[in-house]
């Protein structure tokens, strides 16, 4: 294992996401041969074969999944490392990509508005979905960081309560529960 790099972590996740070396080696600006010996070193380095090879594109094999999910916790890993040199740097530019759910997109305008109002160097962009959505997008690292009710169990994550949301019930006017003072019962 001692021979495995970044790039053959990154080759294996294309292809896993492409279904198809050609499909992932243009994704990589890479020429198919090329990640095809890639590929082969990481099978060999493992004796396992990380793909089932059909008509239709490669399907990850069991080992393959194993793989691919290492290689999402090494690239956060990495990404928490740079988060921490730059923070040690006092960097104060970049983008940031905020994925929402859909009950929180009529206040996420705002939070963001106060955070590029303090950063106004860093690029942010807004992901809204619903929570599946969002935990897929986290899980792919389509997005950096999640505002949700809950925090996803399906991928690691660091959570951080920022505040009390409270549900209300609503409703009009002359409704009969309106003037009731306790409608639990």
């Amino acid at each position: 294992m001692r021979n495995l790099t970044l790039k053959h972590f990154k080759t294996v996740q294309a292809i896993t996401k492409c279904g198809k070396i050609v499909s992932a080696a243009k994704m990589l600006g890479l020429s198919p041969p090329a990640l095809t010996i890639q590929l082969r070193q990481v099978e060999e380095e493992f004796q396992l074969a990380l793909f089932d090879r059909t008509s239709d594109g490669m399907r990850p094999t069991a080992a393959g999944r194993a793989f691919v999910e290492t290689a999402q916790v090494i690239e956060e890993h990495l990404g928490l490392l740079e988060d921490k040199m730059d923070a040690i740097k006092g960097v104060r530019t970049g983008s940031l990509r905020l994925g929402v759910v859909s009950t929180a997109k009529y206040f996420a305008p705002r939070l963001m508005a106060a955070f590029m109002k303090d950063h106004p160097d860093i690029d942010m962009r807004l992901a809204i979905g619903n929570r599946a959505q969002t935990i897929d997008n986290l899980r792919n690292h389509d997005i950096d960081i999640a505002l949700m009710g809950r925090p996803a169990k399906e991928v690691p994550v660091r959570a951080s309560v920022f505040g009390d949301h409270p549900l209300v019930i609503i409703a009009p006017p002359d409704h009969p529960l309106v003037a009731a003072r306790d409608i639990s019962n």
